[in-house]
């Protein structure tokens, strides 16, 4: 190995270093900013939990994610309809058609 090598392999060593030690950052940031959001949340603050493909962007596909929480809110909003739904008839049924009852 000749002085040009050496010195291009000590180079990219510092840089992979330093890519390393910015993921490491940035993982202690985005968990401090979650701890954060809690204790906020538990002092009574309104702050909203960050969804996880904002906090590692890359990683999630944002828009897949974003499809299953609406399917998940949908299929939340039927069960609760078909409850309602449910009562509703059993009180008619039962002869009950008062509706503040």
């Amino acid at each position: 190995m000749d002085f040009g090598e050496a010195v291009r392999a000590v180079k990219a060593a510092v840089e992979r270093l330093k890519r390393e030690m910015q993921w490491e950052a940035e993982l202690v940031y985005r968990g401090a900013v979650l701890i954060e959001t809690g204790v906020n949340r538990q002092l009574g603050g309104k702050a909203k939990w960050p969804e996880i493909e904002d906090m590692f962007p890359g990683i999630f596909d944002a828009e897949k994610m974003k499809e299953q929480r609406e399917l998940q809110k949908a299929q939340a909003w039927g069960i609760k309809f078909k409850a309602f739904a449910d009562a509703w008839n059993e009180r008619l049924e039962n002869g009950n058609r008062d509706i503040e009852s």
